[in-house]
């Protein structure tokens, strides 16, 4: 036996033919690109088999399923309190700094009011002080400059003092009269003076404490609005809202947890299973697969602070690529893959896995030529799992000894375009975070209960008749009040003939009195008049409060509550996150008449994937129960007749479901295989092709994903290409 050719038989221990078949698009597993050592032993008499070298192509890769997402952010209120309605509602536009929702502020409304009024007040007296104050210097004042022009010009004619009489110096009659005048004028001047002082020190201190408590209450005041200021909620950016966390009036809403997220619908991005930074930065290539399109895309890079908080938050991560092209044909809620080619390489001579052992630090191979195996020292570069590839030491045609040769049925398949989705099926339900409440409108006089006109889940217009009521009016009550308004005018009559300017306020106080009685009267009247209850805006019927006839119904008690229709939706249970925005649904249900009907209706709230689970929408499905899912909105008009097919007797508790439908996860304008074609080993696909000597060998390829019954194809396979089934 010649020492370069020795017979020798593979002695492997995993077959190709133990290759099982796994779900395509679910991630693949790392592989090295040496082989391990293995020896290749002396074959007894064992026949032989073998696969033809020829160029392949190589992938290290893996796909993340991902969506089509706005750009999103997420509000909450600044400090806890509670919750009484929304002012945007999902699928709505906003624009910046529009109210998102609104705490109740009904304490704080008074405490402002009063506040108000306090300043208003105070400022009412101080100016009426001033009035009175200056009015009451006006006389002092102009005395004082009287008197004191009578002290100078007494000043200025200042008679002689001495007249020498007999030869003696004497006061002259006209200095002593001058000098009485001039004590007195300048007494006279003093004493003004004093008063003015005294009343001028009065306004100086009255207006520096005016000024200091008028500063005091204003900061009151702005530390009132500021509180109210932050029982609402604004958007930060102009979008549409595409989350939000279903609260009923009197919810308590918790400080700096999001309750509603707005996302930008012109600015989508694609979210993902979390990709860390390390394996994009190293990958050889990353891109963007929606509708069978390749887009490249730029990795969001997030800090470990962030991840932190965004784990704690979520539970989960998940990671954001920036579309790096224009985006305008992409629609929001589409289903989209992330590839991450780790390593690849195009046409290269690869032999199976198998047939590579390596020993005393050299990989070889044996050919097999002329019916026998030779040994053959290789250099191996890169392994996909099933081939390595071959830098030298074989050559293109070279036949390599193998342990089991690939086999396939006579049956082909040739790979061709379409289109593979999976389809959600889910039940939903009618949920109205919407709505106004009916309470008995009458307010003077005594309100029975005649006739109710509606049920539950009746749709209703905006001033139809919900009920009728009857008003015992309380005329002792209004003789009282007119009685009151006679007087009131005729004492006005009087104050006006005893002279208007001399009873200015008088007057204004009475005609604000006068005002009020005229008001209150016909208010009174009004109500006395009132027979019906109408609705205040189109809608259904979502509660009923049972009164029995001729009953007395209370000042302000419930009547009815009615749901706005136009934001009314069906909720969806989905506990897993399948349904996103965007996303258009089939709706099956039954009328009254028990005839099947159809809806359609759009997703209008996004799923964990791009949102916190604070803002996914919850709903009560029963008895201490909720379910997580999203909303979909429904035209008004389907809505009315999916609500009025509801059955009910007014009962508390009614919850009729209703079939929903929806295409999810849907890749368009792909290469499509059958499943029976496509091979998985460690978590890499392959199919089998025959060459043109009739050798079949498997082929490498990236699966985008399967519907469970077809992969398509992201990279690898070209179309027309024949494969062979099992």
């Amino acid at each position: 036996m010649r020492t370069d050719r020795v017979k020798k038989v593979i002695a492997l221990g995993t077959a190709l033919s133990c290759l099982s078949l796994l779900l395509a698009g679910c991630g693949q597993e790392t592989v090295s690109g040496q082989p391990g050592d293995v020896e290749l032993i002396e074959p007894t008499g064992v026949a032989l088999h073998y696969e033809t070298a020829v160029p392949k192509n190589l992938y290290d890769a893996k796909v993340y399923s991902a969506l089509v997402c706005p750009d999103v952010e997420e509000y909450a209120i600044e400090k806890g309190i509670s919750f009484e309605d929304y002012d945007a509602y999902p699928g709505q536009e906003v624009t910046k700094g529009a109210t998102l929702l609104h705490a109740n502020t009904e304490d704080v409304d008074k405490q402002i009011e009063a506040k108000e009024k306090s300043i208003l007040e105070a400022e009412e007296r101080y100016r009426e002080y001033v009035t009175d104050t200056n009015e009451a210097l006006e006389k002092p004042r102009s005395e004082q400059k009287n008197y004191w022009g009578i002290v100078e010009e007494l000043e200025n004619t200042k008679p002689n003092q001495y007249a020498t009489v007999s030869g003696s110096d004497v006061v002259t009659s006209e200095y002593a009269q001058w000098e009485k005048d001039y004590r007195k004028y300048d007494g006279l001047h003093r004493k003004a003076s004093q008063s003015v002082n005294v009343l001028e020190e009065a306004l100086r201190q009255k207006s520096e404490l005016y000024e200091l408590d008028a500063a005091h209450s204003q900061l009151e005041l702005q530390h009132l609005k500021e509180d109210k200021a932050k029982s609402v909620l604004t958007s930060g950016m102009s979008g549409h809202i595409v989350g939000m966390k279903i609260l009923s009036a009197g919810d308590w809403l918790e400080a700096k947890k999001p309750v509603m997220a707005v996302g930008n619908l012109k600015l989508p991005e694609i979210r993902c299973e979390f990709i860390s930074k390390g394996t994009v930065s190293n990958a050889e290539d990353v891109y963007a697969l929606i509708g069978g399109k390749r887009y490249e895309v730029e990795y969001e890079s997030m800090t470990t602070e962030e991840y932190n908080r965004l784990q704690e938050q979520n539970g989960k991560v998940y990671s954001t690529f920036h579309i790096l092209a224009d985006a305008d044909e992409i629609e929001m809620g589409a289903y989209a893959v992330i590839v991450v080619v780790n390593k690849s390489k195009e046409d290269v001579i690869a032999v199976p896995k198998d047939s590579v052992g390596r020993k005393d630090g050299v990989s070889y191979v044996y050919l097999v030529k002329d019916g026998e195996s030779v040994y053959t020292p290789v250099t191996t570069g890169m392994s996909d799992g099933v081939y390595t590839e071959i830098v030298s030491g074989v050559f293109e045609g070279d036949k390599v000894l193998t342990d089991q040769a690939v086999v396939a049925g006579s049956k082909t398949v040739k790979v061709e375009k379409g289109e593979v989705h999976t389809d959600f099926n889910g039940t939903g339900y009618l949920t109205y975070p919407s709505g106004q409440l009916v309470v008995n409108p009458v307010t003077y006089g005594t309100c029975y209960y005649v006739e109710k006109l509606v049920s539950k889940n009746q749709q209703v217009e905006k001033g139809e008749v919900l009920a009728k009521i009857r008003v015992v009016p309380d005329e002792v009550e209004l003789q009282r009040n007119e009685q009151k308004l006679t007087r009131e005018r005729e004492r006005l009559a009087d104050l006006k003939a005893l002279g208007e300017e001399d009873n200015k306020k008088a007057i204004v106080s009475k005609e604000k009195t006068i005002a009020e009685l005229e008001k209150l009267i016909a208010e009174m009247k009004a109500d006395f008049a009132i027979t019906e209850v109408v609705s205040p805006i189109n809608g259904i019927i979502t509660d009923v409060y049972t009164y029995d006839k001729e009953s007395l119904i209370q000042k302000n008690a419930s009547l009815f509550l009615v749901s706005d229709e136009t934001l009314s939706y069906l909720f969806v249970e989905d506990d897993n996150g399948q349904l996103t925005y965007g996303n258009k649904a089939s709706i099956s249900y039954k009328d009254k008449e028990n005839k099947e009907c159809q809806a359609s209706g759009t997703v209008v709230t996004l799923n964990q994937t791009a949102v916190s689970s604070n803002v996914v929408p919850r709903v009560s499905t029963g008895w201490n129960s909720t379910a997580t899912g999203a909303l979909i909105m429904v035209s008004p008009e389907d809505i009315g007749d999916m609500a009025g097919s509801t059955k009910t007797d007014d009962g508390w508790w009614n919850r009729t479901s209703y079939k929903v439908k929806v295409t999810i996860r849907s890749m368009e304008n792909v290469l499509v295989i059958p499943k029976n074609a496509v091979t998985m080993v460690a978590g890499r696909t392959y199919v089998k092709v025959k060459a043109q000597n009739g050798e079949i060998q498997y082929r490498s390829f990236i699966a985008g994903g399967s519907d469970g019954s077809n992969y398509w194809v992201a990279e690898g396979l070209t179309e027309g290409m024949e494969l062979c089934l099992e």
